[in-house]
């Protein structure tokens, strides 16, 4: 059997390296103007697109407003390597594989917290592939049906 993966499922093809912000720019130039966040008790709805220029917008303003860096949202991955960057710590390049770097290690730190997690079920498959549902809505009819019992 091959090892699960937190973002492909099961597969023999190793991880990419790719850094969760470029996984959602990638996400945005791909699906651009699908949902991306809907919330329906506050009737909130975003695209992909939308969400990615309300946060970007969100986090310039903050920065603009005196909010420190080193505030606790901008401590998280990525954001503090690309402050770093834009303060002159080091170069894009160097920067691009910092966050690399953190991101793996962050995902197998992930994996180590989800293996003790007893009620996980691991799914094969991207959240972006249609066939990926049918697996999902069997998962969560088998979860109520514990509930059930």
């Amino acid at each position: 059997m091959t090892a699960l993966s937190y973002v492909n499922g099961a597969s023999t093809v190793p991880l990419l390296g790719q850094t969760i912000g470029d996984a959602l720019h990638d996400t945005v130039e791909r699906f651009g103007e699908r949902p991306a966040l809907i919330v329906r008790h506050q009737g909130y709805r975003a695209t992909y697109a939308e969400l990615w220029a309300q946060t970007s917008r969100a986090a310039r303003g903050l920065l603009a407003r005196g909010v420190p860096d080193t505030a606790r949202p901008f401590g998280g991955l990525v954001y503090r390597q690309a402050l770093e960057h834009l303060q002159g710590v080091r170069d894009e390049p160097e920067t691009r594989a910092l966050i690399a770097r953190e991101t793996r290690r962050y995902a197998r730190r992930q994996l180590i917290w989800f293996r003790k997690e007893p009620n996980l079920v691991w799914l094969h498959g991207s959240g972006e592939d249609p066939s990926t549902l049918p697996a999902v809505e069997a998962a969560l009819a088998a979860r109520v049906q514990e509930m059930f019992r």
